[in-house]
């Protein structure tokens, strides 16, 4: 049945197959949509941050002000250098103002192409039609605390804009490191920069891009991994200069999380539990599981606890990770590199937050579907091998049989006739 579906889309000629890919991936999000706050009124209980964001813009909503985000700090004059997504909101807040509803939209339009852009990437790692199809149905159908926290506010524009442009420029990397083609690099340079100008956690593209570099070190010659490498670095250093510059028009209010030294003070103070978020980074159902036997043991109903639904989830959940890990780990390692290249390299920035809020967590875990999506075509195919295989083995065995029984009665009719 799924090679008869992954047939079916490879029949469709190229912008119809992904016209229907996103019809679908837009229909798979309504578990999404029944948990976007629409019609809220932007309020400091309910975005605390967009409501700044939005006051500071409506201060000034001038064409210099606007230009002045990508020389200083952004409307919200809390020491953040991210002139793309403040640009955007700018134009937002002259055509929607105060309506929460067309943020909301916009915002979802921002993941449905991130999703979309997960099934290309899927394509660029050569996962056939129907895994790739399912991770970005999967990135839609199920909620997160990451996605929620990203799309649900209207400040968070940046953490959309940022996971997006760093997804396809992750991708255009990978083409490049592949086929050589200097029209992917220069084009994966150019997103990697709006990335940049989006969000600061887009650094990790550096080390991604090495990372990267070893993991498709067979196809691509040393000149070109360096190349990739290179760009990465360029781009990076580029963003520096430009950050250093505007920083001396910035506001005095500098929160720890937004600067570099603040950082790694925390990181200094909150090493060790920042090692239980990397645990819950690379396996999330065995952290939970983790945490409620951790709770099972520090109460007295203990025992009857390790028995309830909230324990038996995250055990189900834990098997099946482990069992689809293993199962792309025998079949398929490479998709494994990428997927774990991606969230432990994005984890970076938000180690020494400990106490992390939800959209910190969106761009580690953009990529997470690829993991069930290709353990499910990889078992499916596995499974169907083994069938054949049993068949083949069954038809071997009647077919010897047939030709001994044959053997034997040419045998017995030889004797009669002597």
């Amino acid at each position: 049945m799924l090679a008869r579906i992954s047939h079916g889309l490879r029949s469709i000629e190229g912008w119809r197959r992904w016209m229907l890919i996103a019809a679908l991936i837009a229909v798979l999000g309504v578990p999404h949509y029944r948990l976007i706050p629409w019609f809220d009124p932007i309020t400091r209980k309910s975005d605390l941050d967009g409501l700044m964001k939005l006051r500071g813009i409506q201060h000034d909503p001038s064409v210099s002000a606007m230009l002045g985000y990508w020389t200083g700090d952004d409307p919200q004059r809390v020491h953040t250098f991210r002139p793309l997504p403040a640009t955007i909101l700018w134009a937002e807040f002259h055509l929607w103002g105060w309506d929460r509803f067309p943020y909301m939209v916009t915002n979802m339009l921002w993941f449905i192409a991130t999703a979309l852009s997960l099934v290309w990437l899927c394509r660029i790692i050569r996962m056939p039609w129907m895994a790739a199809v399912g991770a970005g149905g999967l990135l839609m159908l199920l909620p997160t605390r990451g996605s929620l926290g990203a799309l649900r506010l209207v400040a968070t524009l940046h953490d959309l804009t940022c996971t997006l442009f760093a997804l396809i420029a992750f991708g255009l990397l990978i083409r490049y490191l592949r086929d050589g083609r200097r029209s992917s690099l220069l084009a994966a340079s150019l997103l990697m920069l709006g990335a940049y100008l989006s969000k600061e956690m887009a650094l990790t593209l550096v080390p991604l891009t090495v990372v990267i570099a070893i993991v498709y070190r067979r196809e691509a010659p040393l000149r070109r991994q360096l190349s990739a490498i290179g760009a990465a670095v360029a781009v990076g250093l580029l963003w520096f200069g430009w950050y250093q510059l505007a920083q001396a028009n910035m506001q005095s209010v500098n929160p720890p999380e937004h600067s570099f030294a603040g950082l790694t003070g925390l990181l200094a103070m909150r090493w060790r539990s920042s090692l239980w978020l990397l645990l819950g980074l690379v396996a999330r159902p065995i952290a939970a599981l983790a945490s409620r036997l951790e709770a099972a043991v520090h109460v007295r109903a203990g025992a009857l606890m390790l028995f309830d639904y909230e324990f038996l989830e995250p055990l189900g959940l834990s098997v099946l990770f482990v069992i689809a890990f293993w199962l792309l780990w025998v079949e398929k390692r490479r998709w494994l590199a990428v997927l774990y290249a991606w969230k432990l390299c994005t984890y970076i920035p938000i180690i020494p937050l400990v106490d992390t809020f939800p959209w910190y967590e969106y761009m580690p875990h953009a990529l997470d579907p690829i993991l069930p999506a290709g353990a499910i075509v990889v078992g499916w195919h596995r499974w169907s091998v083994a069938e054949r295989a049993k068949a083949l083995w069954r038809n071997f065995r009647w077919s010897f049989a047939d030709v001994n029984q044959q053997s034997t009665q040419s045998s017995t009719t030889d004797r009669e006739a002597r």
